[in-house]
């Protein structure tokens, strides 16, 4: 029995491992490939265009972060790899952008004064979403709250999070870093 076709839309130093699995297992690796193009990603969310059946249509999200532009168009790909009667049309795709919410991934929850909630919680989220604000909002106009889960990098984090105003909190549970460990990562918190 073949396999169903793979995608890796991540690092390409691991892709090698998924490119070797489906070797194994008689299974086809989808190519990346670029089906989004005019792309403005802003506080607004994302906009531009992406390829389906050949044709350009425009689209409109409320999601935010240059990381969804990525998973969208991985999304896009995977698609185009379902069988016909599944596959979407592109008005179907236009709707569902236009009302995707992804809760706590720069979600807004307050207008004034803005407030917005993202649940980065390793090195690559938190590195995504300081390269974020700095684009739209500025590194002086943010002020962080964090709570952390101690098996985090917190050398690399802090090193990321180094001259940002920042506010650490701690939830009660198990496995999230404490204030004293928080303090020794986080000094100018």
């Amino acid at each position: 029995m073949r396999e169903l076709p793979s995608f890796f839309g991540g690092d390409s130093e691991q892709v090698e491992i998924f490119r070797q699995r489906c070797f194994e297992l008689g299974a086809e690796l989808v190519d990346p490939q670029t089906l989004l193009r005019r792309i403005r990603s802003d506080f607004e969310g994302i906009s531009g265009e992406f390829l389906w059946d050949g044709e350009w249509h425009q689209f409109q999200t409320p999601l935010r972060g240059d990381v969804q532009v990525e998973n969208l168009n991985s999304s896009l790909i995977v698609c185009t790899k379902l069988p016909f009667e599944l596959r979407p049309s592109a008005s179907e795709i236009q709707e569902s952008l236009g009302r995707v919410n992804h809760a706590c991934r720069l979600e807004q929850i307050s207008e004034s004064p803005p407030i917005l909630v993202d649940g980065s919680h390793n090195v690559c989220g938190v590195s995504n979403l300081l390269q974020w604000l700095r684009k739209n909002v500025g590194k002086s106009d943010v002020m962080l709250a964090m709570c952390m889960k101690a098996n985090k990098d917190h050398t690399k984090i802090a090193a990321l999070l180094k001259g940002w105003n920042l506010v650490i909190f701690r939830l009660t549970g198990k496995n999230y870093l404490s204030l004293s460990e928080a303090r020794k990562h986080y000094p100018s918190a």
